[in-house]
């Protein structure tokens, strides 16, 4: 990005502090030195996260970069990565539980029609819904946590841009299965109203 001409940016899924940070850089400095409205943000850039969240967190980078480099979650990934990462989760959105339970509720009752649109454009074998679908389903899953449905969605799009979906005829139960796998950990995780997974 920065080679095409750009200041800066941020990547997706948007981490509310790595947003903030990118527009301190840029916005103008008020009488104080420091951006006029700031607020907050770990002191001297020290880390607050406890032994467990930082594991936490660990895992999910490492997920993350695989991703990133394109080494795509193998067939196992019920069983390489999380369902929901409640910690990083709740990290990206500044520990703010009620903002937590507002983007997850959001998402709990979006992304059952994803799931099913997706389904219906596998089904139909229309490779260019297959891939935008993907990628809509990918970035919402990775913004709420859902790490192995947002894994399975790259996996998706990446086999519709390479015309590789003939060999992946498994991929339509799989998203049901990670669906139900996310729906059941945000349930289990306290972060929504009863009655809402």
């Amino acid at each position: 990005f920065l080679e095409a001409g750009m200041d800066d940016y941020v990547t997706k899924p948007v981490e509310p502090v790595k947003l903030a940070e990118v527009l301190e850089r840029w916005l103008p400095k008020g009488e104080d030195g420091g951006n006029a409205g700031r607020q907050g943000g770990e002191a001297g850039g020290a880390s607050m996260e406890s032994p467990q969240e930082d594991r936490s967190r660990s895992e999910t980078l490492r997920a993350q970069a695989a991703l990133e480099e394109g080494d795509a979650i193998s067939g196992r990934i019920e069983e390489d990565v999380a369902a929901f990462d409640k910690a990083d989760f709740l990290r990206r959105m500044g520990g703010n539980e009620a903002l937590a339970m507002g983007i997850l509720g959001q998402a709990v009752q979006e992304l059952p029609t994803m799931v099913a649109d997706l389904r219906e454009v596998l089904r139909k074998k229309k490779k260019k819904a297959i891939q935008a679908q993907a990628h809509t389903l990918k970035g919402t899953a990775a913004t709420v946590g859902a790490a192995a449905l947002s894994a399975l969605a790259r996996k998706i799009e990446d086999a519709a841009k390479n015309d590789e979906l003939d060999d992946q005829s498994d991929l339509a139960p799989k998203i049901n299965e990670q669906w139900e796998r996310f729906s059941q950990a945000v349930s289990e995780s306290g972060l929504t109203k009863p009655g809402t997974v």
